[in-house]
C-alpha cells in the first residue's frame, strides 16, 4: 500500500480504473514504478527528498540490517519476476504501460547516473543464462514484504539475443520496421555495447543520453 501512494503515477492510476481497467492489475503494476526508479540506485533518493527505497525496504534486508549480495539477488529476482510479468504477459494494461516509460525517464532524466550504474555493477551480473520466470507481486512477496522465492516459467520467453526472437517478430514486416530497429538500437544496443566495453566515459554517456 505505501508503494501504490507513493507513486508518482498514482494519479494516472486512477484515471486508469474509473476508465474501467481492472482495479487490482492496475495497483499492481503501479506498485512496481518504485522498484522500477530504485533498481538503479540502491539507496535512499535524499537530494530528491525521497526518504523510502523499494529493495532496501524488503524483510529480507531490514530483518539483519546488513546487505549483501544474497538477499539483494533475492530482492532483485522477486521484482524481475514481477516484471516480467507485467511487460510480457499484461502489456496492455495502463500500468504496465506508464511503467515502462520509466526506462526511457531513467536516461533523459539521468538523476540515477543509470548507465554509470550500470557499468559498474555489470561485474556481479549472472553470466549464465536462467529460465525466465514470472509471478504476480503478492506471489513473490509474502507478508511484511519478504520475498516467498515463488516464481513460475515465463510463457513465450524471448531467446535473450540482440534483439531478441520476441522483438524481431514485432518488428519484421512492419511499416515502421527501419524505425523500431534504430529505436532498439538506442535504447538497448548502443547502452549495452558502452557497458560491455567497461570503460567510463561521461563524453560517451552524455551521447547516449542525447
Amino acid at each position: 500500500m505505501v508503494f501504490f501512494c507513493e507513486s508518482s503515477l498514482l494519479g494516472l492510476a486512477s484515471e486508469a480504473i474509473v476508465r474501467g481497467f481492472d482495479p487490482a492489475t492496475t495497483m499492481s503494476g503501479i506498485m512496481f514504478s518504485c522498484p522500477g526508479t530504485d533498481v538503479i540506485d540502491v539507496g535512499s533518493d535524499l537530494m530528491n527528498s525521497e526518504i523510502m527505497n523499494s529493495i532496501l525496504n524488503t524483510a529480507d534486508v531490514l530483518d539483519s540490517g546488513i546487505v549483501s549480495e544474497e538477499n539483494l539477488r533475492r530482492v532483485y529476482d522477486a521484482y524481475a519476476s514481477i516484471a516480467a510479468r507485467m511487460f510480457c504477459e499484461r502489456w496492455m494494461e495502463p500500468g504496465a504501460k506508464l511503467c515502462g516509460m520509466l526506462y526511457t525517464w531513467h536516461i533523459e532524466n539521468d538523476r540515477h547516473w543509470v548507465f554509470r550504474r550500470a557499468l559498474l555493477g555489470y561485474r556481479m551480473v549472472r553470466k549464465e543464462r536462467v529460465e525466465q520466470k514470472e509471478a504476480d507481486f503478492d506471489e513473490a512477496f509474502g507478508e511484511n514484504l519478504r520475498t516467498t522465492g515463488f516464481s513460475r516459467p515465463l510463457k513465450n520467453s524471448c531467446n535473450g539475443g540482440d534483439p531478441c526472437d520476441a522483438v524481431g517478430r514485432v518488428v519484421k514486416g512492419n511499416k515502421l520496421e527501419n524505425v523500431l530497429a534504430e529505436l532498439w538500437s538506442c535504447l538497448v544496443t548502443t547502452p549495452m555495447e558502452y557497458i560491455l566495453k567497461g570503460e567510463v566515459s561521461q563524453e560517451r554517456e552524455d551521447e547516449i543520453n542525447v
